[in-house]
């Protein structure tokens, strides 16, 4: 674009957003904001294999981040301490350090031999930096603590929180357990609340199929203090009607008009055919109207997410924002991809989602972040396990007099893994597959590989849905280090090698399978192992074969993300490999997937001398809206003028939430106003000329205007989320092509009329 275009129409942008008063019109300018992300601890070379439930703060001269680790890699084994990094910039961190365990960082350091700690969460409070943590340990240290740190060369002073003497406090009668879950927040009052999910006893309503810890009754509160840490409160906090064991991770932060807000993940696990939770219904919210005293129950927020941890903060002005995971609910975990920013204007729930901020990194999750000056810096987890923690810088923000359009980053990566250095790049998302199936040797069957990877996934499957067939060759995390693995659907489920991969370079892999004698001989980097195996009723294991993913979604085996310099599949006593992979040579029997139709992106653009934002296949772009509720009456209108370019489909501009929506788009080349199934075309044929358009919604329906021509539908949302582009669902199977659509940046605005 011609920069002195654009200068020029950012000027004039600023000047009319900031003489603007309440129900004006607002104009638009797209938000593009640097972004760099940076290692904090790094699984592939650092002893720390497990890091998670990280958080981080600005405190003194420096940054301060806090996380959860193990050096085996898994969740909640004993050897699980809080662990402590430095920065002077966010780039370079300090090697990480035992933080509330040892006596090198704290006055008072809590033992924690056998137990595990968790998930300390920041706040500076009047010069001290705090952080709430909890242990869960069978001794006289088990409970939540908070940890004082007066400057930022001293050690931590900690202190057990106890409730009338005993470290669960006594709600509704009964006693439970506090687990600190997001950074705290300071009211305007000096009240500090620390989000927790408090828990007790199996829950009454509990499925019979939810067992254990996931079965337990949970509440999602907040415990607090009016002075300065000495005595702490328990709110008792509230839940999901009819789900008292589905809450976790709360976070809150305090509303325009005091009153203090709460969202949480909805923690139900189950597919949703099997009574879990959709991907609207992943996201629950509450209001507290007494400082955190007491809480509304439990409502869902139609926003398409995933369950995972998420994090809140108030910007300048009356913007909000929020860090999680956007991207449709699908496999548990595996499915936390793509961390975004969301904005929000007002004391609503109605999070517009924005940039990706973590690309195309195959795991991401539990994001916390702290605003310092015009920056964002934010922690969290990277990939399965090993895990790691990273942050992303973000800068500049939005500016609170202006208005924004938030290009979303649902561009998913190519299904081909990319070539890189003598090597196929798979990125968790990538994989290939034989063009015909493989006639295994029921004799003796080989996979060997060249690969580089700290983390566990799938390698190959040669399974067929719907059979007992196939077997499995992936790495798996296990006894402190990722060791490969063979699956065979015999009675030992998984065989696993005491054989470490290098973490560093590359490795060398050969699984043998001999199905005569019931042995499979490991070869890693030149030691070797045997396991033998049950050959009684061993399914076959010719079939389809799938290489860096499982052939299903519904598998639990995770992608693979690493390098691959070479995989071979050979049978005895053939001359040719059944299936050869290879970065440098010849290729057998392997079928590239195809680059995808269409790119899903927006991007600014100049056509005509003017700034126009280009919207491709299914991306989209959040408005920045004044704050608005749908309840009291309030009406959003939303003018432009818009140029359709080919003849495909397209959504141009939808208002309303996940579950009840209105989208002026095009059907069969002429512009339709779009309604789930209901379709009410419009008469007007969208060729590649501008067009004027306008949106009205509010009080039980959305009207549009495409030139002269007018129509409408009843529509009752719960908020009105506005998008160009397609606002819901994700093109992850997107086949057709779509016609790309232009937007005359100068022609975008939005006003609010407020209820009377």
């Amino acid at each position: 674009m011609n920069r002195l275009v654009y200068c020029t129409l950012l000027a004039t942008i600023a000047a009319v957003t900031r003489a603007a008063g309440p129900g004006d019109w607002r104009p638009y300018e797209l938000y593009q904001p640097k972004i760099e992300r940076h290692f904090v601890v790094n699984a592939a070379s650092s002893p720390l294999l497990y890091n998670h439930d990280s958080s981080i703060a600005w405190f003194g001269d420096r940054w301060f981040c806090l996380w959860n680790a193990n050096t085996a890699p898994a969740e909640s084994k004993p050897g699980q301490l809080n662990y402590m990094a430095t920065s002077p910039d966010g780039k370079t961190w300090t090697e990480p350090v035992p933080v509330f365990a040892s006596a090198a960082c704290s006055r008072n350091p809590i033992p924690c031999p056998k137990g595990t700690q968790w998930q300390p969460n920041l706040i500076v409070v009047d010069g001290e930096l705090w952080a709430i943590w909890s242990q869960n340990s069978r001794d006289d240290y088990k409970g939540c603590y908070l940890s004082r740190l007066g400057t930022p060369d001293g050690k931590w002073e900690n202190t057990r929180l106890l409730w009338d003497g005993s470290h669960e406090p006594l709600v509704d009668g009964v006693r439970w357990r506090v687990f600190p879950t997001q950074n705290p927040c300071r009211l305007r009052s000096g009240r500090v609340l620390a989000p927790v999910t408090i828990s007790s006893a199996r829950a009454k309503d509990a499925p019979a199929g939810i067992t254990s810890w996931w079965a337990k009754e949970k509440r999602n509160s907040v415990i607090y203090t009016d002075d300065m840490g000495k005595t702490w409160r328990c709110s008792p906090g509230t839940i999901i009607p009819g789900k008292s064991w589905a809450q976790w991770e709360p976070t809150v932060w305090e509303a325009g008009n005091g009153t203090v807000l709460m969202v949480a993940r909805n923690n139900d696990f189950r597919e949703a055919k099997a009574g879990g939770a959709s991907p609207a219904k992943m996201l629950t919210s509450s209001a507290s109207k007494d400082g955190g005293a007491t809480w509304s129950p439990h409502r869902f927020v139609p926003l398409e997410t995933v369950a995972s941890r998420m994090h809140v903060i108030p910007l300048d002005g009356d913007r909000r924002v929020m860090v999680h995971n956007d991207f449709p609910a699908g496999r548990f975990v595996q499915d936390r991809k793509n961390l975004a920013l969301f904005f929000t204007r007002g004391d609503g729930f109605d999070f517009v989602a924005g940039p990706g901020i973590t690309g195309f990194e195959p795991v991401v999750a539990y994001p916390q972040f702290w605003r310092r000056g015009d920056e964002l810096l934010v922690s969290y987890s990277q990939a399965n396990l090993p895990r790691s923690i990273k942050v992303a810088r973000i800068g500049p923000l939005p500016k609170p007099d202006r208005h924004y359009l938030f290009p979303r980053s649902r561009e998913l990566p190519s299904p081909r893994p990319e070539r890189v250095l003598g090597a196929w790049r798979f990125m968790g998302s990538q994989s290939m597959k034989s063009v015909t199936p493989l006639a295994l040797d029921d004799a003796v069957v080989t996979v060997s590989a060249k690969l580089r990877s700290v983390a566990m996934g799938c390698l190959v499957d040669t399974r067929t849905a719907g059979q007992r067939s196939g077997f499995v060759v992936g790495l798996n995390a296990s006894g402190g280090a990722v060791k490969p693995f063979a699956f065979l659907n015999s009675p030992e489920h998984n065989l696993i090698p005491d054989l470490r991969l290098n973490r560093v370079g590359w490795n060398v892999l050969s699984v043998r399978i001999d199905r005569t004698k019931g042995l499979v001989q490991f070869d890693l980097n030149g030691k070797t192992a045997e396991m033998s195996f049950t050959t009684e009723g061993l399914p076959p294991f010719s079939g389809p074969a799938v290489v860096g993913r499982p052939f299903s979604e519904a598998s639990r085996v995770p992608t693979f993300d690493g390098d691959l310099g070479s995989l071979r599949i050979s049978s005895a006593g053939r001359p040719e490999p059944l299936l050869g992979l290879s970065a440098v040579g010849r290729n057998v029997n392997m079928e590239f997937p195809e680059e995808p139709i269409a790119n899903h992106r927006v991007v600014l653009g100049e056509e005509e001398g003017r700034a126009v934002v280009r919207v491709t296949g299914d991306g989209s772009a959040g408005l920045d809206l004044d704050d608005n509720e749908r309840s009291r009456g309030d009406r959003v209108e939303i003018e432009a003028k818009v140029r359709v370019m080919g003849k495909g489909d397209t959504d141009i501009l939808t208002v309303g939430d996940a579950n009840h929506w209105v989208c002026l788009g095009t059907r069969k080349g002429a512009y339709a106003l779009i309604a789930g199934d209901q379709i009410v075309p419009l008469g007007v044929q969208a060729t590649d000329k501008w067009q004027s358009i306008s949106m009205v919604s509010g009080k039980g329906k959305t009207s549009v205007r495409v030139g002269a021509v007018s129509t409408s539908l009843p529509h009752e949302c719960e908020g009105n989320w506005a998008y160009l582009g397609r606002a819901y669902g994700l093109p992850r199977n997107f086949t057709g092509a779509r016609a790309e659509f232009q937007v005359d940046l100068a022609s975008l605005r939005s006003r609010v009329s407020q209820a009377e």
